[in-house]
């Protein structure tokens, strides 16, 4: 980082932003473009083109859309989907910020794009994320093929204007 084109990326940066699942622990990682040195004492030195740079606590790290999709390729779908699911709900990022990053990258043979193309199915569409971990489980289990569709989040009918949600309805049983 004491060059001014090193960035944090990967699961430092995953960390930094304080994704779910994600704390500060073996080395940093530090992506330069290509074409650069890539020998540090403190750090592992990558080199990549894709560049969209954040700020945290005065770092210079990569954007937390950029961030999921580095994920992508090297975390399990379920670890992978915490992560956005939270970062999507606290407004750290948006689908279409990771969307068009996937668009960006779709000819590619990245690791982790099918795993990033089923969450951006799941979420596209404009299906609210989880809350929570547990309503996480809860969406896994009813997303069973024996079960009707049950409508994530959905008002409560008898009021318009209660902000509360439940966590599923599933209408041919209610």
């Amino acid at each position: 980082l004491a060059r001014p084109d090193g960035v944090i990326n990967g699961r430092a940066a995953a960390a930094l932003h304080r994704f779910a699942g994600f704390a500060a622990a073996g080395r940093v990682t530090i992506a330069r473009p290509p074409g650069r040195g890539n020998r540090s004492p403190v750090a592992v030195v990558t080199q990549s083109a894709l560049r969209q740079t954040h700020r945290v606590r005065g770092l210079p790290v990569t954007s937390p859309a950029l961030t999921l999709v580095e994920l992508a390729g090297s975390v399990g779908p379920h670890r992978l989907a915490r992560a956005f699911e939270e970062a999507v709900l606290n407004g750290q990022t948006s689908v279409d910020a990771v969307a068009d990053w996937f668009v960006r990258l779709e000819g590619s043979r990245r690791a982790g794009l099918p795993a990033l193309r089923s969450l951006l199915e799941q979420y596209g569409d404009g299906t609210p994320v989880p809350e929570s971990e547990l309503e996480s489980v809860l969406y896994g289990i009813m997303d069973d093929p024996r079960i009707p569709t049950v409508e994530r989040q959905p008002s409560f009918p008898w009021t318009t204007d209660d902000p509360r949600r439940a966590d599923g309805c599933i209408r041919p049983w209610s």
